[in-house]
Order: C-alpha cells, then sequence, then structure tokens
C-alpha cells in the first residue's frame, strides 16, 4: 500500500511540476511585454488622461477616459465625434490620444478590423511611438492578418531596439508567429490593454 501512495505521489509532483513549467513560459512572455513597454504605457495612459482633462469640459472629459476604467460606448461616441472638431485636428497630440482611445475600447470589444483603422490613423501622426504599433500588432494578430502584425513588430525593432526587453519580446513574437501562427483572442476580454 505504501508503495502505491508513494508512486501516486511522485506522479501528482511530476504532473505539477509540468503543469508550473508550462505556466511559467506564457507568464515569462507576459512579463517581458510589462517589462519593455511599461514605461511607454504608462506615459501614454499619463498624457492621455491630462491632454483629455486639458482640453474639454470635466463632463466630456471623463466620459472619454472613463475615470479609472476603460471608456464605454457613451465615450466612444463622444470620442469619435471629437474627431472632427477643429480643435482636435489642429492639434496632432490630442487627435492622436482620441484615436487611441477609440482603438483600445474597438479592441476590448474584439472589433479588430475597427481598431486597426483607427490605429493607422494614429501611427500615420506619430509613426514612432511604440504603444501605438504594440497595439497595431497585436489586433492585426488577432484579426489575422500576418503580413500587418509582422510589419508593426519590425518597426517596434526599429525605433525600440535600445530599450531593455523591446527587441527581445518582438523576436519572440515573431518567432511565434512564424512557428504557431497568429494568436487568438482571450476568451474574457484582452488583459493587456486594461493597465
Amino acid at each position: 500500500m505504501d508503495k502505491y501512495v508513494f508512486h501516486i505521489s511522485i506522479a501528482l509532483c511530476l504532473i505539477l511540476f509540468f503543469y508550473l513549467r508550462k505556466s511559467a513560459g506564457s507568464n515569462k512572455n507576459e512579463n517581458l511585454r510589462k517589462l519593455a513597454f511599461a514605461k511607454a504605457i504608462n506615459d501614454y495612459e499619463t498624457t492621455s488622461h491630462y491632454l483629455i482633462k486639458k482640453s474639454f469640459s470635466s463632463k466630456d472629459a471623463a466620459k472619454m477616459n472613463g475615470g479609472s476604467k476603460i471608456i464605454d460606448d457613451q465615450g466612444l461616441r463622444l470620442c469619435k465625434d471629437k474627431l472632427n472638431d477643429s480643435s482636435v485636428i489642429s492639434n496632432p497630440k490630442l487627435h492622436f490620444y482620441i484615436l487611441m482611445k477609440i482603438s483600445k475600447f474597438l479592441i476590448i470589444q474584439y472589433h479588430f478590423n475597427k481598431a486597426i483603422h483607427y490605429l493607422e490613423e494614429a501611427v500615420k501622426i506619430e509613426s514612432e511611438n511604440v504603444v501605438a504599433l504594440l497595439f497595431l500588432a497585436e489586433a492585426s494578430e488577432y484579426s489575422g492578418n500576418k503580413e500587418k502584425a509582422v510589419k508593426a513588430y519590425n518597426s517596434i525593432i526599429k525605433i525600440g531596439e535600445n530599450a531593455v526587453g523591446v527587441k527581445d519580446f518582438v523576436d519572440i513574437q515573431l518567432a511565434r508567429i512564424e512557428k504557431q501562427g497568429l494568436k487568438k483572442p482571450m476568451q474574457l476580454g484582452l488583459k493587456y490593454m486594461s493597465y
């Protein structure tokens, strides 16, 4: 009897070991993403909230920034309306951040092709913004557009190759795309987008 308990214990330990090893691999990729882009994403979020708050009424800014959460449908409509506002059109930074707000919302709602449209407009304004390029690469992957995803990832390398972890993260993504194909959207929403 003790012999069977011992063997079962060993088998359970091995199963646990391989499970933890597998999860550590996926967490490593997520942690590398956070390491490589944490400052850029934080700067983007801070500047975005500040610029929108400074540029619009407090009521509109609250809807567009979504408080501490992602904007809702009403905030999305307001952001889209503001895109045609002359004060937004004449301010490239503000225009960029509103395009990014819209695309972030659309990605979370799994409207990847629509998000790509806004992200491409944002990249036209700020072609060296690694956050916009990262969102574009990931949205392109989720929509099944390998060519666009690879192009966006390669653009990130050109811009941020000296930043800690950026080249490693992008190289891993490109190798994964080549070997395993494009990643699929997560079932419970895109956790990366809710910093």
